[in-house]
């Protein structure tokens, strides 16, 4: 019986066998990622242009407020919040973006779809319950506070002790469901598909889903969460595969969650030289989603020191353009916000 005695020799074996599947999308590099390539010091320049954040999440029960999120420098102008991919339902989230949106005209939301109806829908929803949530979903997207659905995911590791592992078949009714009501509405779909599930590889299975939303449903904002969890040169195919096909991207020192290799970072939060090579050549199809969680132990000033010491030098190494079209151009335009938020 064979061993294998290391990562680096299961991800080849796992290569060599998803390469018989009969998935369409090629995949550039597989499984492992080398943590030791050159890296470059977010420390010495700022931008200091707006910023829009499209992807932070909030417990109900913490009482955010909207100066928590949005302000002057170093805050972001403007936010869009959801719910995670582990939240099965969440009743008040809705009342409590409309009420941030109503007070600030800064402050989206993404509309929940109520996780049970992916997990659970065939037991957890009669037929009559299950078609009024999916018309709920329609009627918040002609909303102006809620600019897209999300944050679904297909595929969800356990990074921490209280994270579920999903896995989710793109066939999966529910999705197909919304799938087709983003399609009717042109609206974005903010997707967390991640390649590597603890170390076992979904890549050709998880890119080939991304390639078949692009395909089959080409009104789609397709926004690939965090860096789609992969490397630049599949990233750079992903992106290519729509003019509809976006990403956005997270800063974090999280031990646990870089230990993974899924973000274009070292562990100081430093940018790696070929992600900034990247963010160079796409920053019309790249946004800034911090991923942050506002709970009991993130108060609002650690939230300002992300973007003060993080977010924005980082920024700050790229050209003014590419700054821009990352820091909120591209948000402006992908989720279709209203400009006078920079008034």
């Amino acid at each position: 019986m064979m061993r294998i005695t290391s990562l680096s020799a299961l991800c080849l074996l796992i290569s060599s066998f998803i390469c018989n599947s009969v998935y369409a999308f090629k995949v550039q590099e597989t499984c492992c990622r080398d943590i030791n390539r050159p890296i470059i010091s977010v420390q010495e320049n700022y931008y200091a242009g707006p910023i829009i954040d499209t992807h932070v999440h909030f417990k109900e029960s913490y009482g955010i407020k909207s100066n928590y999120l949005i302000g002057t420098n170093p805050l972001p102008q403007a936010v869009i919040l959801m719910t995670t991919p582990v939240i099965t339902k969440n009743l008040k989230l809705n009342k409590t973006i409309k009420k941030l949106h109503k007070d600030t005209k800064r402050i989206f939301g993404l509309c929940p779809t109520y996780m049970t109806i992916f997990n659970r829908s065939a037991e957890y929803y009669k037929k009559e319950a299950y078609s009024k949530k999916l018309n709920e979903i329609e009627n918040n997207l002609a909303q102006e506070w809620c600019v897209g659905i999300g944050e679904i995911a297909l595929r969800h590791q356990i990074k921490a002790d209280w994270h579920p592992r999903i896995e989710i078949h793109y066939s999966n009714q529910a999705f197909q469901d919304i799938l087709k009501i983003l399609n009717k509405h042109n609206s974005v779909l903010e997707l967390h598909n991640e390649p590597i599930l603890n170390n076992e590889s979904h890549e050709k299975m998880a890119f080939a889903d991304i390639e078949k939303i692009g395909k089959n449903y080409p009104n789609i904002k397709l926004v690939l969460s965090h860096t789609a969890m992969t490397n630049p040169k599949n990233l750079q195919k992903l992106l290519d595969i729509s003019p509809n096909v976006y990403t956005n991207f997270k800063i974090t020192d999280t031990k646990r969650w870089v230990s993974f290799g899924l973000e274009p970072i070292s562990k100081r939060a430093d940018i790696y030289k070929d992600w900034l090579i990247f963010f160079e050549k796409n920053s019309k199809k790249i946004m800034l989603g911090s991923d942050i969680k506002f709970s009991r132990n993130l108060e609002p000033k650690k939230y300002s020191r992300i973007f003060g010491k993080r977010l924005r030098p980082l920024l700050g190494k790229l050209s003014k353009v590419s700054a821009e079209n990352i820091g909120y151009k591209n948000a402006v335009e992908v989720y279709n916000l209203n400009t006078q938020i920079f008034d």
